[in-house]
Order: structure tokens, then sequence, then C-alpha cells
């Protein structure tokens, strides 16, 4: 083919928007026929005509070293959205022959409307997760309020039961001692200083369990319940006396009475009994107001 030929043949090429742009293997565009694909006069990157669904093509295309092969391909035209195109691809010793034909106008209809789809396909299940997260989300806060005691945040007593359940579950404990502790002359907080003095001393009663102990549960008022895991009486009642010092420097009117009661891991399975667990509990209330005897009687008696 002559110079006249080949000058007619680039025009009839470029009159239906035939372009043909040859790149090396970094995308800087090395010269091109057919219509101007460049969004600005600057331009050195066939990167910076396509959107970034096809930058990814491209750099596919320039890495993988084929041949030759076709895809399609998003160009962006100024003043324009993005416009579907075949894309011819050849490999050459500068680096490649990429040709751009455009979709008939019915076929780019198609596969724009099939992009629209696939957008909207696509917000629809992104906005299906992000209401499966919040679903989840509140799902967890409702049973987090379900099990947790409002003022102090230590587990409450509907959650205890099912705490000793999954404790069943595991093989790693020897022995659990449940704890109840109780205040002493805490109506006199309330009377004196009102019931906020009061909620603030539960409040810091309970940073101490978290603190030295296992696992809290308020069980209504000034009731709590301690469990611990593995510890000997004497390392409970170095624990337990911790809390004691702790509170002194909390209130000089309020003091705490507990007892103790113990199961060991050959009994684990009778957690699961309600009834068994109430025992425990009846005994350890007993021990607890036993203590609570003693320490009137050493007030009395001071006095």
């Amino acid at each position: 083919m002559g110079g006249r030929e080949a000058e007619s043949f680039l025009q009839a090429i470029s009159a239906v928007d035939v372009t043909g742009v040859c790149v090396n293997t970094n995308g800087e565009i090395l010269y091109a026929f057919g219509k101007d694909i460049k969004v600005s006069p600057d331009q050195t990157l066939i990167f910076d005509s396509v959107d970034n669904y096809s930058k990814k093509r491209l750099n596919n295309i320039l890495d993988e070293n084929k041949s030759l092969g076709t895809t399609d391909i998003y160009l962006k035209v100024p003043g324009e959205k993005a416009r579907a195109y075949f894309l011819k691809y050849v490999k050459n010793d500068d680096g490649y022959w990429l040709i751009f034909i455009p979709y008939p106008d019915q076929y780019r209809k198609m596969v724009e409307n099939m992009f629209n789809a696939n957008s909207e396909l696509t917000r629809l299940f992104e906005e299906k997760l992000s209401l499966e997260m919040e679903l989840k989300i509140k799902v967890n806060e409702l049973k987090a309020m379900s099990i947790t005691d409002p003022l102090t945040k230590l587990y409450n007593r509907q959650f205890f039961y099912e705490y000793l359940e999954e404790l069943v579950k595991e093989a790693s404990w020897q022995a659990v001692t449940l704890i109840m502790v109780d205040f002493n002359d805490f109506k006199q907080v309330n009377d004196k200083f009102g019931h906020k003095a009061g909620d603030t001393l539960l409040i810091n009663f309970a940073d101490m369990i978290r603190k030295y102990c296992h696992k809290g549960f308020r069980f209504g008022g000034d009731e709590f319940v301690i469990v611990s895991l593995d510890k000997d009486e004497a390392a409970i009642h170095q624990h337990l006396d911790s809390i004691n010092e702790a509170f002194k420097h909390k209130t000089k009117i309020v003091t705490l009475s507990y007892g103790m009661a113990r199961i060991s891991q050959d009994q684990k399975q009778q957690l699961t009994d309600k009834i068994f667990v109430d025992e425990l509990l009846k005994e350890a209330d007993k021990r607890m107001y036993q203590y609570k005897r003693e320490i009137k009687k050493s007030r009395e008696s001071y006095r």
C-alpha cells in the first residue's frame, strides 16, 4: 500500500472512530492515529484515557506479555461519560498496538444497560451487607443489655446461670468457688447522702470486682456474686481483703460481708442444674450472714 492509499485508509478509520495507539510496556503513548483519545494536551500515559476498571485490564495486558488478544474497555471522552470499545491488542517491537473499535450504538446501549444493572446490583448488595452488619451490631447490643446490669455494667443474675453452663464445657478448671457479697449498713448511705451516693458506691465496688476477681455478677440491690476459678480459700481471702482495703477508701460507713461455696471438677455437670446451683448460693448466703453477725458482734463489743 502506497503513501496515498495509507493516508486514505487512516482517514477512513478516523471517520468511523477507530483509534490506534502504540504504547510501551509502561503504558506511555509513543504515537497514535485516528481519533485523538487524549483527555488533556499534556497527557503521556494511556491509563489517563480509561476508567479505573479498564486500567486494571490494560495493566494485565502489558504485564502478561501476550502477542495478541481481544477485550473490552471504557475510554474517557471529554464532556461525556466513559464509552465502551472493543480493544484489539497486538505486540510489536516497541510494546503494543492498541486498536480501539467503537461498539455499534445498539450493542453499546445494551452493554451500558448491563453495566448500569451490575452497578445497581452491586449497590443493593453493599446495602444488604451494611444492613446485615447494622442488624448484627444491634443484636449484639441488645444481647449485652439483656445480660448486663445497667448501673454497674457487671453481668446480671440471668446471665449467671448461663455462664455456669458455659463453664461445664470447659475442661481447664479444677474448682469453682461462688462468693456471695453483701453491703453492711448500705441503707445509711442512701438515707444520709442520697441514692446517687449509693449508686456511686455500687459502681466503685463493681470496678474493684473487675480488678481483683475472675467474674462478677450483680444480683440486685447491694447483693453480688463473684465466681473464682482454681483459687484456694487463702488466695480468695487475700483478694477479698484487697477489695475490703480499697473499699475503706470509698466509705467510712459501709463494710462488706461474704460467704463461699465450692464445687470441684468432678461435680461440674451439676452446674447445669439450677436447683443445685441455688443450693450452693444458699450455702454461700448462710455463711455470709454468719460473717455479718460476727461483724455486728465485734462492733458491739468494741463499743
